[in-house]
């Protein structure tokens, strides 16, 4: 995984396979084979993940590099059953929760996808993605100054935020 970190992306799918002919087994290195293989842009990640649920049903990172994949990919409602899979492992996973938040408000399912982004905030209020899809949430909702908190939330986690900042600029000129 040190590899995989550092972006050293051929040696880390040559010892990710090293591991698995030694055990075929191996979740985890399935798992990082799949990130790795993404990463360099080839198909076979999803085969990958896939292969890591297989070996090990209840592990919660494969499922949800499986259900990004998914969603990236334009699968939205797959990837939005696989987000709520992962949060039934592990209920605190805050990029699920974030990413189903997020596509729950896409489909305008707004009371549901505030839950889960306020369930993010909560478990990480400097978590800026999350603090500015809440306040697109809540704008969309007619909550605007509750939203104005929230894009200030996501600057004041990242500074850069572009959308944050535009969202913040654009429900304060609606404002009175």
């Amino acid at each position: 995984t040190d590899l995989l970190r550092k972006g050293r992306l051929t040696e880390a799918v040559e010892q990710f396979q090293l591991a698995l002919d030694e055990d075929p087994e191996n979740a985890g290195a399935c798992n990082n084979l799949g990130v790795a293989y993404e990463r360099l842009g080839r198909d076979d990640a999803q085969e990958q993940f896939k292969r890591a649920i297989m070996i090990q049903p209840d592990f919660a990172m494969a499922h949800f590099n499986l259900a990004r994949l998914l969603l990236r990919n334009g699968h939205s409602e797959v990837a939005m059953r696989g987000f709520r899979q992962v949060l039934k492992i592990a209920p605190k996973h805050i990029e699920a929760l974030n990413l189903l938040g997020r596509e729950l408000g896409k489909q305008r399912e707004f009371a549901e996808a505030e839950l889960f982004l306020a369930r993010a905030v909560e478990l990480d209020p400097n978590h800026a993605e999350a603090q500015n899809n809440l306040g697109v949430v809540l704008a969309a909702q007619g909550k605007l100054q509750t939203s104005v908190e929230h894009f200030r939330a996501a600057l004041s986690a990242d500074p850069t935020h572009k959308r944050a900042a535009a969202n913040l600029q654009s429900i304060q000129q609606q404002l009175p």
